[in-house]
Formats: C-alpha cells, sequence, structure tokens
C-alpha cells in the first residue's frame, strides 16, 4: 500500500511540475512577445517626442503655467487614450486575436447574422471559430443591425472611411517622421542645414523600394533598436528634469483645465499639438495578431509609457528653464557631448524608419483585408504627421464601432456602451475639433485623400455586391444546359459513365433488364458532349454550385474536361479559416465526375489555389467519390489543369439614371486598372482561359 502512495506522489508531483513547467514557458512565450512588440507596435508614438512640443507652441512660452498645462494635457492624454482606452479596453474587442477596424466590423457582422457579400451560407457554421450560437441567436432574434439595411450601410461606409484615414495618414507619417529626426544634425553643424530635405528624401524613398524585399529578414533587429530608444528617451528625460525637478506638479490634472481657462479658444486649437503625442495609437490594437492581448499589456506600461513621461516631463522642464529651445525642442534639450548627441541622432534615425516601415507595413496590410472583403480594387500586395486629423477621426470611428460591440457581442446594458461612448467620444471629439481647425493650414491633404479612398471603395464595393447578385439572379442549371437525345420509357434511376470515345453517356435500365445509352446533348443543338482528358476549374465569385462563365464556356466549345470543377471562393468574416474547414466539396448532381468546391479565406488570408491547394482539392473529392479512377492521374500532369475565369465587362442597365451610369463607368475603369483574378489567386497564367461576359449592373 505505502508503495501505491509513493507511486501516486510521484506522478502527482510529476503532474504538478508539468504545469509548472507550462506556466513558466508561458511566462516567458508572453515576455518575449512583449519585447518584440516594441519593435513593431510604437515606432511612432516613440519617435513622436520629436515634434510634440514644437507642434504645440508656434512662439516660445512666456508663462511657465502654459509648459505645466501643456505637459499634463500630454500627460493625461498618454494616461486615458492609449493606457485605458486601447491597452485595457479596445483589446479585449479582439476577433479570434485579429484586432483593428475590420476586426470589429467581422465582430458585429457574425453577432447580426450578416456574411461578407450578403448571401448568407449555413455551411459557414460549420467553422470552429464562427461563433455559432450567437449567429443562431441572431437569426431568432435579429438586432438592429440585422434588421435595418440603412444601418448596415452606415456602418459599411464607417468601417470604409475609417480603413481610408488611416490609409492616408500612412503617406504624411513617415515623411514626417523621418525630417524631424533628420532636422538634428543642424544643432550642432549648422553648415548641414541645406541638407536635410535632400537627405530625408533619400532615406524615404530607399524606404518604399525595399518594401518589395520584405522585413522579415531584419525583423529581429526592431525590437533591440526601439529598446535602445525608448532607453535614451528615458535617460534624457531624467537628466533634462534635473534642470527644474517641480515640473512633476504638472501631474496635476487642474493644469490641463487651467489651461484651457485660461488660454480659451487658443488653448483648444493646441490640442492638435497634444495629439501629436498619441500617433500610432491605433496601432496597440491594429497589431494585435501579430502578438497578442497580454503582451501588449505588459509592454506598453512598462516598456512605453514610464520612458514617454519622463521624456515629455524632461522637455517641459527645460522650457521653464529656457523657452528659446522651443524652436526644436528635442535635440536642443539632448546633451550636447558629440559622443552621446551622435548616438541618439543615429537611434532615432532608425527608429523613424522603423514607425515609418510599420506605418507602410500595415496600411498594406488594411488594403489586403479590405480586398478579401471585397471592399478595394486589386492590387498586388506583399506581405512583409503635424496634420494628424486622419488619426483624431479613426479614434472616434473606433470609440464608436466598440461601443456597439459591447452591447451586441459582449452583451452588456445600453448603459454601459453609453458611458463609454459619452467618456471616449469626448476626449476623441475634442482632439477632432482642434484639428479641424488646422485643415486650411494643410491638413486637408490628408481629408483630401481619405475621401478619394473612402469613395473608391465605396464604388468598388458597390459594382462587386451587385456583380454578385447579377450572377446569381442568371446562375446558370445543368438541368437546362443538357437535354437527353432519347426518352426511355419507364426508366429506373441511371448512372452517368464515360464511355471510351469520352463521350459523356448516361445508362438507362428498363424493369425488363435492358440497357439503354443515353448521350447528353446541349439544349437545342445536335452537339454531342465531349469529355477530354484532365481537370477544369471554372470558378465563381458569386456562391451559386455552376459558375455563370460555364455556360458561356459550353455554348461555344462543346467539350470539357473529364473531372469538372466548379469552385467559389468565399470570404468569410473571420480572420483566418483552419485547414480543416477551408474546403467544401459536393457532387454535382448524379453527373459523373463532376463536383463543387467551397473555398473559404478570412480576410487576413492569402488567397492561394496553387498546387498545394488543388492536392487538397483532389484528396476532398476522392474521400467523397472513390469511384474516380482518373482524378489522381491528372493532377500529376500539372498541364492537364485548366483554370477557367469570367472576364467581365459592365454596362448600366436599361433605362438607368446618370448617377448610375457615372458609377458603371467609374468601377468598369477600376475593373480594367485592377490586377488581374489569376494573379490574385496565384494561379499559372499559361493554363488560365478567360470566358468573356457582359454583365449589367
Amino acid at each position: 500500500m505505502s508503495e501505491i502512495i509513493d507511486e501516486n506522489n510521484e506522478l502527482n508531483h510529476d503532474i504538478e511540475k508539468d504545469h509548472r513547467s507550462k506556466k513558466e514557458t508561458s511566462a516567458l512565450l508572453t515576455l518575449s512577445l512583449a519585447f518584440k512588440s516594441i519593435g513593431i507596435i510604437y515606432g511612432d508614438i516613440g519617435t513622436s517626442p520629436l515634434y510634440v512640443f514644437t507642434g504645440i507652441f508656434s512662439d516660445p512660452p512666456t508663462d511657465p503655467q502654459d509648459v505645466y498645462g501643456a505637459l499634463s494635457l500630454i500627460i493625461w492624454s498618454l494616461t486615458i487614450v492609449p493606457l485605458i482606452k486601447y491597452v485595457f479596453i479596445v483589446l479585449r474587442a479582439d476577433d479570434h486575436g485579429e484586432g483593428g477596424t475590420f476586426a470589429l466590423y467581422s465582430l458585429l457582422c457574425r453577432h447580426s447574422g450578416l456574411s461578407v457579400r450578403g448571401n448568407e451560407n449555413s455551411d459557414d457554421l460549420t467553422i470552429a471559430n464562427y461563433d455559432t450560437m450567437s449567429i443562431i441567436s441572431s437569426k431568432e432574434h435579429p438586432n438592429f443591425i440585422k434588421r435595418s439595411k440603412t444601418v448596415q450601410s452606415t456602418l459599411l461606409i464607417v468601417v470604409l472611411l475609417g480603413s481610408s484615414l488611416v490609409m492616408s495618414d500612412g503617406l504624411l507619417t513617415p515623411a514626417i517622421s523621418v525630417i524631424s529626426a533628420v532636422e538634428g544634425m543642424e544643432i550642432p553643424a549648422p553648415s548641414l542645414e541645406s541638407g536635410i530635405v535632400p537627405l530625408s528624401c533619400i532615406i524615404i524613398v530607399l524606404l518604399f523600394m525595399v518594401q518589395q524585399f520584405g522585413t522579415a529578414k531584419v525583423g529581429s533587429l526592431f525590437a533591440p533598436i526601439v529598446a535602445l530608444w525608448f532607453i535614451a528617451l528615458s535617460c534624457i528625460g531624467i537628466w533634462n528634469i534635473t534642470y527644474y525637478p517641480r515640473i512633476f506638479e504638472a501631474f496635476n490634472p487642474y493644469h490641463a483645465i487651467n489651461y484651457f481657462i485660461r488660454n480659451q479658444g487658443s488653448g483648444f486649437t493646441d490640442l492638435g499639438g497634444v495629439l501629436l503625442a498619441i500617433t500610432g495609437v491605433e496601432a496597440l490594437f491594429a497589431d494585435l495578431g501579430h502578438f497578442n492581448r497580454r503582451a501588449i499589456q505588459i509592454s506598453f506600461p512598462c516598456f512605453v509609457y514610464l520612458p514617454l513621461v519622463l521624456v515629455y516631463s524632461g522637455q517641459a522642464a527645460r522650457l521653464v528653464v529656457d523657452p528659446s529651445v522651443i524652436a526644436n525642442t528635442f535635440w536642443r534639450t539632448t546633451p550636447n557631448h558629440p559622443v552621446v548627441y551622435w548616438i541618439v541622432f543615429v537611434l532615432a534615425i532608425l527608429a523613424t524608419i522603423i514607425a515609418s516601415q510599420a506605418m507602410i507595413s500595415a496600411t498594406f496590410s488594411l488594403i489586403y483585408q479590405s480586398m478579401q472583403l471585397d471592399c478595394f480594387p486589386d492590387v498586388k500586395v506583399i506581405h512583409t504627421s503635424k496634420k494628424v486629423t486622419a488619426v483624431a477621426s479613426v479614434m472616434i470611428i473606433t470609440t464608436a464601432l466598440l461601443a456597439i460591440v459591447i452591447h451586441q457581442v459582449w452583451h452588456l446594458p445600453i448603459f454601459v456602451s453609453v458611458i463609454f461612448f459619452l467618456i471616449f467620444g469626448t476626449v476623441d471629439a475634442s482632439f477632432l475639433g482642434a484639428t479641424l481647425r488646422k485643415v486650411e493650414n494643410g491638413g486637408w491633404l490628408t481629408l483630401l485623400v481619405a475621401i478619394c479612398l473612402a469613395i473608391i471603395m465605396i464604388i468598388w464595393r458597390w459594382g462587386t455586391v451587385r456583380k454578385i447578385r447579377y450572377e446569381l439572379i442568371h446562375k446558370p442549371n445543368l438541368g437546362k444546359i443538357f437535354e437527353n437525345s432519347g426518352k426511355p420509357e419507364k426508366p429506373i434511376p441511371s448512372s452517368i459513365t464515360i464511355n471510351e470515345d469520352s463521350q459523356i453517356s448516361q445508362e438507362v435500365l428498363h424493369q425488363d433488364g435492358k440497357v439503354d445509352v443515353v448521350q447528353l446533348r446541349l439544349s437545342g443543338s445536335e452537339n454531342h458532349l465531349t469529355r477530354s482528358s484532365g481537370i477544369g476549374l471554372f470558378y465563381s465569385g458569386a456562391g451559386s454550385k455552376v459558375p455563370l462563365s460555364f455556360s458561356h464556356f459550353i455554348k461555344h466549345f462543346p467539350i470539357v474536361p473529364q473531372n469538372l470543377v466548379f469552385i467559389t471562393i468565399r470570404p468569410i468574416a473571420v480572420p483566418i479559416v483552419g485547414d480543416n474547414d477551408r474546403l467544401i466539396v459536393k457532387k454535382v448532381g448524379n453527373y459523373e465526375c463532376c463536383y463543387h468546391a467551397t473555398a473559404r479565406y478570412g480576410y487576413s488570408e492569402e488567397v492561394s489555389q496553387g498546387k498545394d491547394f488543388i492536392l487538397k482539392l483532389v484528396e476532398s473529392i476522392q474521400n467523397i467519390d472513390p469511384s474516380n479512377k482518373t482524378l489522381k492521374k491528372d493532377f500529376d500532369n500539372i498541364d492537364d489543369i485548366t483554370y477557367v475565369l469570367g472576364e467581365q465587362s459592365f454596362y448600366p442597365r436599361p433605362g438607368s439614371s446618370w448617377w448610375r451610369r457615372s458609377l458603371v463607368r467609374i468601377y468598369t475603369v477600376l475593373v480594367v486598372n485592377s490586377r488581374k483574378q489569376y494573379d490574385n489567386l496565384d494561379i499559372p497564367v499559361e493554363n488560365t482561359i478567360g470566358v468573356g461576359m457582359k454583365i449589367a449592373l
């Protein structure tokens, strides 16, 4: 008995040791991710000290109370927006680990029972992370989003506008960040002032040129460099605070309130400069998928928030002592020791390049997600500002969407959503109002670019939805495409076989046991359909079993490959669809070697229809139709695989209004200038056939 007890104790000890080991591994992994996140997420907000105070004060502050007030506004903005709102609240609204505007949108779509393309499909409920119970509940008790087409359209427009604002901001952020860092070389060497703009242009051009090569090879260097930059900020901040330690009194929010009382209208306008301190805050949420919630909740308070508080406090301390440093606050408050100064200068250049790289990559990622959700023309995407009106707009859009998520997805009482929106919406609206007052001074460019992008996205979505709707209305029916050449009397259910001459035929058994061979032919034609060796893949985006391109193809070429597969590419309102949920394959009626496959992809995934996909497709077909003996042979010869895609041209419906005709023309221009479908699907162009079709929108 004692031996049994000893064995049990030993077993329990091993189990506890194993659990302890897993917890330690998990903790180490989280800390590792927290450190790596420094180099990806915080580059933008981390380089803001280069220009914040210069953006707030156009002239040297004559009253120390103004400096106290500006610092108090900066500190409390960093505390309320990034720390409280994003780190502790917004990060909880992830979509299976993914963050960003489209993550909030997909959450609301699924929990409202809406699909990406508007045509619901019960097969989507088989996806493991599709929140099946929420969808079923939404069908029984539809919420206000499900009930109202107006709300759905408004929600989509808000999301597209928010995405457009981020993209437009991505055009200006790299330029402002880089030039603010390069300006540092004129302090120790005034003769180099003329080289600031040319050097900045060279860095920016090189930055955009290297995008095509991706950043995976240098990604491991980002975190240490940005970490060194934050350490430098902390040291510089502490050094400057020694000039005027009383600056910590500015942490009292009274000074922020007093700043508005003393300066009134101009104080409100200065919020546009304060907003510079929190640029890049959306990256905390948008880049969630690369790390995890816990990692970001550790990294920001510990590695980012404190260095920023120290460096801004140090700059304010020096401004109280010497207001003239406002001309270039960061560099004039950096120790002038040659070695220290140039080390900080190099770190600043590297940090701004990394921040710009992260912003550009985030913009590319956002464009790709938009493409996957039918909201942006097809373009090639390789995975790899002081006028910040766009940033303020995105913040308030996130607040509005999250307020809806709190009630509809988290199922908290409506008053919680209202309180959240009133508190953080007021803060965001204040920043937005302040920056809108600077539109005439240059902020109009960001808004103009964002509006143009939003218009393009809305028109593309409008045209794509109507194209899919047309294909669904006019979807072909194989029973109407083919007809029998003979009508045997009293047939018993039949099966279709392939004769030696490759013609598709149908054996019909009579009650007396005799067999009649009834060949299929095209409806209204004497031509019998011929089957050639190989695999034919006919693509449809509408979700119908038989794509419109097939009926057009078969009328002109009464011959199809022996293995006929109709494929629907279906975007799903989840970030990632698991491999086990990727494919749904079914036989089409009783037609021999004829199948329909639905390939489902999340909005963060790359659509690929290459050889790996075809292999999975073949395996899925063999599972449901083991009698198919030719499929594997055809797959082994890649030249026997033919991809058939629709090449649509569009025209307005008869009697259309002038604005509808204009929308169709613009949509046609976008389609003509977008990337070819076979490029997006990663399929060989030499094996591709385009079938022309005219579609009325």
